[in-house]
């Protein structure tokens, strides 16, 4: 009796050690996926980054360049595949001559808006009048703002004419303002770093060459993931909407 109950109890202890081993190597194996996802997708945001800021370089060419980082990060969010070169230049080429008219407009639009920004701080102290004059500019300029935050992502996900993404930029920004007001604060945060905090953007240069800008757009799409969902279907790029 006393040997079989060793046996049964030498028996139950195995079936343990086996279970902890599998368990031990089921963990193993998980935490190795997530390790090598994490260097997948950390190599992918480089990429990215380094193609986007090279393809910016003549600066016509910013705006499909950065249709192509959202349409690639936007891949990603939604848990599609995504080859980053591949997937970056076919965007790329889709988005090219409406991209390069829309970067023409968007830099002919922000020169202007910088003059008139200059004239309303000028006129803000002349009295009453001036400060309303200076007040409906600055609004005129954030409305503006959020306009270009929205309007790469749309260009990016939606095949319309420009005059039709321009408004739909708009609609989405002010049907979703929390979220875009936090995207606007990301893109614009290099800028605030460099006119108020320079050390720091001295320091945070290398992370914005290798990957800032790709983390950045990341962050961004996911909450454009929940923005474009309910116009969004299964392919990546929709009709009119």
């Amino acid at each position: 009796l006393n040997t079989s109950i060793r046996i049964c109890n030498c028996q139950c202890y195995s079936l343990y050690c086996l279970k902890n081993i599998e368990k031990r190597r089921f963990m193993s194996e998980k935490l190795s996926a997530k390790v090598f996802s994490f260097v997948g997708h950390l190599a992918n945001f480089i990429v990215i980054n380094l193609l986007c800021i090279a393809c910016c370089i003549p600066i016509v060419t910013a705006g499909p360049s950065i249709c192509a980082m959202y349409y690639c990060m936007l891949k990603v969010v939604r848990n599609q595949e995504m080859k980053p070169v591949k997937d970056f230049f076919h965007s790329f080429k889709d988005n090219l001559k409406q991209g390069c008219i829309l970067q023409l407009i968007v830099l002919v639009i922000s020169i202007v808006t910088a003059f008139l920004l200059k004239y309303a701080i000028s006129i803000f102290a002349n009295g009453s009048f001036y400060q309303v004059i200076a007040c409906i500019i600055f609004i005129i300029a954030f409305a503006i703002l959020l306009d270009f935050t929205m309007l790469y992502p749309a260009q990016a996900q939606f095949a319309n004419p420009l005059n039709i993404t321009f408004k739909n930029a708009f609609l989405f920004a002010i049907s979703n303002l929390p979220y875009v007001l936090i995207m606007l604060l990301l893109n614009i945060l290099p800028i605030l770093l460099f006119l108020g905090w320079t050390e720091l953007f001295i320091v945070l240069i290398p992370f914005y060459l290798f990957m800032g800008f790709a983390s950045t757009c990341y962050v961004n799409c996911r909450f454009l993931k929940k923005i474009f969902k309910p116009y969004v279907p299964e392919e990546s790029k929709t009709e009119e909407i």
